[in-house]
C-alpha cells in the first residue's frame, strides 16, 4: 500500500511536471509565431521608384504586396478583409506617396473623400454607396464593358484597370484580389466551390471591404504624421 502511494504521488508530480513543460513549449511556440510585418523606409522603397516612373500598375501591385498580410492574415482570402490591422503610420505614407507621385490623382485621403460623399447620399444603404463609390473612381463596369470572365460583372479585374493619365481621380490604390491568384482559384482541380469562391472574391468582398476600408483610412489619415522619409 505504501509502495501504491508513492507510485500515485510520482504519477501527480510526473503530471504536473508534464503539464509544466507543455505550458512552457506553447508560450515558445506562441513567442516564435511570425510577428506582424513592420514597413521601414527601404520597405517602400520599390513601390517609390514605380510611383516616380508614373508605372501605377506596378505600383498598385507593390501596394497590395505591403497591404495584404495585414488585410488577409495567412492569406486567408476568403475570409472577411481586416483593414484595421493596418497600421495608421503605414496607410499615411502610402498615401502621402501616391499623392505626391500623382499630384492628388490618386491615393487612400483621394478616395475616403470621395466614400464621404457617397455615403452621404446612401446613409442608410452601404450597397447603393459601394456601387456608387465604384463608378465615380472607375472601378464598375459600364453597359457597353462585356465581362471576359464570367465571373467579375459588375466589377472590373486587374487587368481591366486604367493606368493612363486619364484614369478617374482615386482610381488607385485598387482594393481588388490579383486576377492571377483569382484565376488560380478557379483552375483548382478537385474543388467544388472554387467558381462560387472566386465570384465572392470578386464581387460580394468590395462590399464587404470598402466600408470598412474607409471607415479605417478616415481614422487612420486623423492621427499625427509619421516622420516623412
Amino acid at each position: 500500500m505504501h509502495r501504491l502511494k508513492i507510485l500515485g504521488w510520482g504519477l501527480i508530480v510526473s503530471a504536473i511536471v508534464t503539464g509544466s513543460l507543455t505550458v512552457a513549449v506553447m508560450r515558445v511556440v506562441s513567442l516564435n509565431q511570425p510577428a506582424p510585418p513592420t514597413q521601414t523606409q527601404e520597405d517602400f522603397s520599390v513601390l517609390r521608384s514605380h510611383l516616380q516612373a508614373k508605372n501605377w500598375q506596378a505600383a498598385d501591385a507593390e501596394t497590395r504586396r505591403i497591404l495584404d498580410p495585414w488585410i488577409h492574415q495567412q492569406g486567408d482570402f476568403l475570409s472577411p478583409p481586416a483593414p484595421t490591422n493596418i497600421p495608421p503610420t503605414v496607410l499615411q505614407s502610402l498615401d502621402r506617396l501616391w499623392v505626391e507621385a500623382s499630384n492628388g490623382q490618386f491615393g487612400f485621403s483621394v478616395q475616403q473623400r470621395i466614400w464621404a460623399e457617397v455615403r452621404s447620399q446612401y446613409p442608410t444603404d452601404s450597397a447603393a454607396a459601394v456601387k456608387a463609390f465604384g463608378d465615380r473612381v472607375g472601378w464598375t463596369r459600364t453597359q457597353n464593358q462585356p465581362d471576359p470572365t464570367f465571373i467579375a460583372y459588375d466589377w472590373l479585374i486587374e487587368t481591366e484597370l486604367n493606368s493612363s493619365p486619364e484614369a478617374p481621380v482615386g482610381h488607385f490604390p485598387w482594393v481588388g484580389v490579383d486576377w492571377q491568384r483569382i484565376s488560380a482559384m478557379m483552375s483548382a482541380q478537385s474543388c467544388g466551390s472554387c467558381t462560387i469562391d472566386a465570384m465572392y472574391v470578386q464581387g460580394e468582398r468590395f462590399n464587404q471591404y470598402i466600408p470598412t476600408l474607409f471607415d479605417w483610412v478616415g481614422t487612420a489619415l486623423s492621427e499625427s504624421e509619421p516622420i516623412s522619409r
